[in-house]
């Protein structure tokens, strides 16, 4: 949906719209799965997604390269605050997984 919406990709814009659609239906289909699958299956994914983070820190260090650009960092900060309290909760056996 991104691509279609910036046009990068499409040199003549030919197909960007049915792009864009099918891109705005998925997004939106997306959506609803997390809604529907629940906190603990956004947690528990999100603890996963802090523990893969970590390890894709330590390869940008080893090449020297910038870890995050600003945007990422935000969104490492949300799953990093999610991925804490999912650990806690398991912890607390609040969450099962």
């Amino acid at each position: 949906m991104l691509l279609a919406a910036r046009g990068e990709t499409y040199g003549n814009g030919q197909g960007r719209t049915r792009d864009l659609v099918i891109g705005v239906i998925a997004l939106i289909y997306a959506i609803w799965l997390v809604y529907a699958g629940g906190v603990e299956y956004l947690l528990t994914g999100a603890l996963f997604y802090l523990i893969g983070s970590v390890l894709f820190v330590w390869a940008r260090r080893e090449r020297k390269l910038p870890i995050f650009t600003p945007v990422e960092w935000a969104i490492f900060g949300v799953v990093a605050v999610a991925g804490v309290w999912a650990l806690i909760s398991i912890l607390n056996g609040n969450l099962s997984v």
